[in-house]
């Protein structure tokens, strides 16, 4: 499956052939200089050194999301406005084959980022702060219909984070902070008390991590008061309240739904309220019901989980923890490699990297069950990878001198999306 792309003698198309015989005529989105986002060919342009000006100029293009059947891409181009000290954002989207031009389809006012489709390609989802139907301005998710994606932007009731679709579109889940009662008011013998105490007492920090530079004094992460844990809601795509899946007392993260739409696999760090304790998150799942399983209990650090499309296998990216590491007088680090458990017993029942050096990066199972895809470096390029299920040798998909990253499958990995840099080139966006 490696992509080989050669240019056409315009120098504005670029098309590559894929596994499937045939060719995709392309359109390249590049990093430009206060200009539209289609490329100009190097040969028109004049040269001249770089100036300090330039960096205001140019435009930046990344987070690339494709839509689920293949069709269009949706994007960030992003730039920093010199007279008001910050960076905006916005998102366009334009077809994946290169026919049409590129539009922009959010509101030029208020910075946006973070595109993502839902299942179905209805709807297009990005984060963004602005005004909402109250008139308050507050950050959050928003929403685009597809079908006239110039329209409004909305927002769906109930989501109150980073949204997780299921794959059959009736659930979206999320995590949210979760704040425990208020401690009971301190109470004084009498009123002089109480005004030399708040006069006079100042506050402790008697925990390891209590200062960070440019953020002042840390909360005390041992209190779940002054630190909320993050747990697992959901609600229904079409809005309506959330109801919260786990109660675990610490944050949870990497969301993956399975298959069915009826279980969710996360990572979740039980030691978490322990300073003296290193990083070391395990995998577990939860059903809709909110019955968690907690899969592992073997001082790895696991993170992004990605289910088998049978849901009966999860493949996650794991190395020792760091206490591991300080106990045993290690003088190295571990490896990161790709585990596969059983999704119903937690027995781990493969390493997909034994036999490979580098260090996997993000992980998706592709919907035919056959491989597993992932991102790693190598020689200073970033490039896609994959293995298939069951074990094997590992293959790299994409090649050349360049840093790949952001991939984006469409909804049967028939075509990918991803952002693309060399050293003379900022980043495209490439199908």
């Amino acid at each position: 499956m490696i992509l080989r792309s050669w240019k056409s003698p315009s120098g504005r198309m670029w098309a590559v052939r894929g596994p499937w015989g045939e060719r995709f005529a392309l359109f390249c989105f590049a990093t430009v200089l206060a200009g539209p986002v289609a490329p100009v060919p190097v040969a028109a342009q004049e040269r001249r050194p770089l100036e300090l000006e330039d960096y205001y100029r140019l435009k930046n293009v990344a987070s690339p999301a494709l839509s689920p059947d293949g069709s269009r891409v949706a994007y960030v181009v992003s730039w920093v406005v010199e007279e008001e000290n910050r960076r905006h954002s916005e998102i366009w989207l334009a077809d994946a084959d290169g026919t049409g031009e590129p539009v922009r389809v959010t509101s030029p006012s208020f910075s946006a980022s973070s595109p993502e489709w839902t299942p179905d390609g209805r709807l297009l989802a990005f984060s963004s702060r602005r005004p909402g139907p109250d008139g308050r301005t507050s950050g959050g998710t928003w929403f685009l219909r597809m079908d006239r994606p110039a329209g409004e932007a909305f927002q769906i009731e109930g989501l109150d984070g980073s949204p997780v679709f299921s794959p059959d579109g009736m659930w979206i889940a999320f995590t949210a902070a979760v704040r425990p009662p208020p401690a009971p008011p301190r109470t004084y013998a009498s009123d002089f008390e109480r005004r030399t105490v708040e006069r006079f007492d100042g506050r402790d920090y008697d925990w390891m991590n209590y200062r960070f530079d440019r953020r002042g004094y840390l909360p005390d992460p041992r209190d779940p008061r002054a630190t909320p844990p993050r747990e697992i809601h959901v609600i229904p795509a079409a809005g309506g309240e959330a109801r919260q899946l786990t109660d675990l007392g610490v944050n949870a993260g990497g969301l993956a739904w399975s298959a069915d739409g009826r279980r969710l696999a996360f990572t979740a760090d039980s030691h978490q309220r322990d300073e003296h304790s290193y990083e070391r998150s395990d995998l577990w799942t939860v059903d809709l019901d909110g019955n968690v399983t907690r899969l592992t209990d073997d001082e790895y650090n696991y993170s992004s989980p990605a289910w088998s499309p049978d849901g009966g296998r999860i493949v996650v990216r794991g190395n020792e923890g760091l206490d591991v590491i300080i106990r045993e007088g290690r003088d190295r680090g571990a490896s990161s490699e790709l585990f596969v458990f059983d999704a119903a017993t937690g027995e781990r029942t493969g390493n997909l990297t034994a036999d490979w050096d580098l260090i996997p990066g993000g992980v998706s199972w592709a919907p035919d069950g056959r491989h597993v895809y992932f991102s790693a470096s190598a020689s200073g390029n970033s490039h896609l990878f994959r293995v298939p299920g069951g074990g094997g040798e590992v293959e790299q998909v994409t090649t050349g001198d360049r840093r790949l990253g952001s991939f984006s499958f469409s909804a049967d990995y028939a075509r990918v999306a991803y952002r693309a840099t060399d050293p003379v080139r900022p980043g495209d966006i490439w199908v």
